[in-house]
């Protein structure tokens, strides 16, 4: 009968392409289909996700930056891959799966687990990392927490040897880093005209 729902739920191994929540590419240019939100269209991926891989994915999130780490969202967890490589590996999300929920996800054949990786990257919500996220920004934090736990010194020369690679303050700004010979070798380079 027209507009029956077909009777019986989907397998278990029913491709989870991207379109199958965002409607089909030949649809684009059609004014009949209204283009779903965004956040629907992601939270369809996330329940399609779900049966294939058995497990309730409610949401799937990139983290931004110089190395964008990903997180599986779970009832009651998360799971964090520290890269696509592992997030879309079914290798490591079967492990990730295993060791924080205690349940083994099936094997499932590679041409589905593709379609399936690139429906958990459609599916990613984008957070903007924050300033560990980049390099730069970890590195200045990783200074900060190293200066904030470290004693300063007046004077190397004033120093025994497992303290003279201490920060200084000269001049106002921190400096010389370095053990005295370096710093000394360096001096005389500069001075060299």
């Amino acid at each position: 009968m027209p507009g029956t729902p077909p009777t019986g739920g989907a397998p278990r191994n029913t491709p989870v392409a991207p379109h199958v929540a965002a409607g089909a590419p030949e649809d684009a240019g059609s004014t009949d289909t209204p283009t779903p939100d965004p956040a629907v269209a992601k939270g369809l991926l996330c329940d399609r996700i779900s049966q294939a891989l058995g497990i309730r994915v409610l949401r799937l999130v990139k983290l931004t930056g110089k190395e964008p780490t990903y997180h599986m969202e779970l009832p009651d967890s998360k799971i964090e891959f520290s890269n696509v490589g592992k997030f879309i590996s079914q290798d490591s999300v079967r492990l990730a799966v295993a060791a924080q929920v205690g349940e083994l996800i099936p094997k499932i054949k590679p041409k589905l687990w593709e379609q399936i990786a690139q429906a958990m990257l459609h599916a990613c919500v984008v957070v903007e990392g924050g300033e560990e996220q980049e390099w730069e920004g970890a590195a200045r934090m990783y200074i900060s927490q190293y200066l904030s736990e470290t004693g300063f010194i007046d004077a190397v020369e004033e120093q025994m040897v497992h303290n003279q690679r201490r920060p200084m303050v000269i001049e106002g700004r921190i400096r010389d880093l370095r053990p005295a010979t370096s710093r000394s070798t360096s001096a005389r380079r500069r001075s060299r005209p």
